[in-house]
């Protein structure tokens, strides 16, 4: 799973959200009010909880969403982390030559990021239009040529997995010297 960053709802946050949204339900903006409802806080918008919550899926995840129901269990308050939001883990560096290529090959277009090897190239900035080419540099780099559902549905172990095996397998001869040698 990809490290995804935890939010903690601040005032700053609610009150750029009530003026973008034009809702000034003073439940969510003045905490004199807010203390004096059965909640005793201000509570966050469901809808920027909703947002927060979307955020972390979609940069675990690309999916395309065509439906979408939320059921809002119990109100979120200020100062509070996302708690959609997965725990925060320290990302594995790669461990060999492949999974370092890999990731050299995903900077080049990403630019300069943190990749661990449980990574996406989704996860780390990359998006559809740049996976053409970074299938490209890899053939290029090492002989092989993967499929895009590879880069979609496959982390960086799992990508130099593939390139591997097609080198053992005597899908491309001399992959091992080209890549390190």
């Amino acid at each position: 799973m990809a490290v995804v960053d935890r939010i903690v709802f601040t005032e700053p946050m609610m009150t750029a959200f009530a003026a973008a949204s034009h809702d000034v339900n003073p439940l969510h903006t003045d905490p004199n009010y807010a203390a004096r409802t059965p909640f005793g806080y201000p509570v966050v918008y469901g809808v920027l909880g909703l947002l927060a919550a979307l955020r972390n899926v979609l940069r675990t995840m690309p999916i395309c969403i065509t439906h979408l129901q939320a059921d809002f269990v119990r109100p979120l308050h200020l100062g509070e982390l996302d708690v959609m939001a997965p725990p925060v883990q320290k990302k594995v560096p790669p461990s060999n030559g492949t999974e370092a290529l890999i990731a050299e090959l995903w900077r080049m277009q990403v630019g300069e990021v943190d990749i661990g090897r449980e990574d996406s190239f989704f996860d780390v900035g990359g998006h559809s239009l740049m996976t053409v080419e970074f299938l490209n540099r890899l053939k290029e780099r090492t002989g092989v040529r993967l499929r895009v559902r590879d880069i979609v549905f496959e982390d960086l172990q799992g990508i130099a997995a593939l390139v591997e095996r097609a080198a053992s397998s005597g899908e491309k001869k001399g992959l091992l010297s080209r890549l390190f040698g």
